[in-house]
């Protein structure tokens, strides 16, 4: 294999982007864009790259191109919601290229359902199991029927001390600052619970007990621990 071809010494460069990018765009397909660039440099060899490197530089291209019309398409739903919803609340940030950083948001039954049972919080961040990459924060409490009532929602780049106070501000000011949380519940993650020593100095910081239960079940390692976990816990409640 030619020095030329070795993954190392291929790249698509700045220039070269540029008039791919124009002749994509009109239409040209991959191959004959590689065609012209060959005459362009006088032999195959001597472009710098690979068809293949091309077409892996266009489809990252697309994937971008994706994300941002997502997050034009869901910001302009969240503004329509707030039209039609005066109590609907979202804020969102951006990054220093100007691209979505953090989105914010909740509903107006939120606001109601908060009032009645916003004394304890859990404050759950999902990793980064979604198509973007980024992590979904859900805000819940318990209400009066013993039933889930969702608080807000969150979408963030990072997991940081930053982004999680962010939340929070938003979050209690979504809610009017009126209403003070007595308690919030999470896995135990160390920003999370920065954020919630910053953001909420009176509140009890709690771990909550279904990770708690699951992260031992997961590495304890011991056969049959789920039973015995299960056995114990139900006699301790029947107590």
């Amino acid at each position: 294999m030619g020095v030329p071809f070795l993954r190392s010494h291929r790249k698509v460069r700045s220039p070269d982007k540029t008039s791919a990018n124009t002749m994509h765009k009109v239409g040209i397909k991959t191959h004959h864009i590689m065609d012209f660039a060959a005459q362009q440099s006088g032999g195959y060899d001597k472009i710098g790259y690979t068809q293949k490197d091309l077409y892996n530089y266009f489809t990252a291209q697309r994937k971008i191109e994706v994300a941002d019309g997502d997050t034009e398409g869901a910001l302009a739903y969240l503004c329509a919601k707030a039209e039609y919803d005066t109590l609907f609340y979202y804020k969102y940030d951006v990054d220093e290229q100007n691209r979505l950083n953090n989105l914010f948001w909740r509903y107006s039954t939120s606001l109601i359902d908060y009032m009645c049972f916003g004394d304890v919080l859990l404050f759950d961040a999902i990793y980064r199991t979604n198509a973007y990459g980024k992590s979904f924060v859900i805000l819940v409490g318990v209400n009066s029927y013993f039933k889930t009532a969702i608080f807000g929602c969150a979408l963030l780049t990072a997991e940081t001390i930053e982004a999680y106070t962010w939340v929070l501000k938003k979050f209690l000011d979504s809610m009017g600052n009126e209403k003070m949380l007595l308690s919030v519940l999470t896995d135990g993650d160390k920003a999370m619970r920065r954020a919630i020593k910053n953001v909420l100095p009176n509140a009890r910081y709690r771990l909550c007990k279904w990770h708690l239960k699951k992260n031992a079940v997961d590495k304890v390692g011991i056969e049959d621990f789920r039973v015995y976990y299960l056995s114990r816990y139900q006699q301790d409640d029947a107590t």
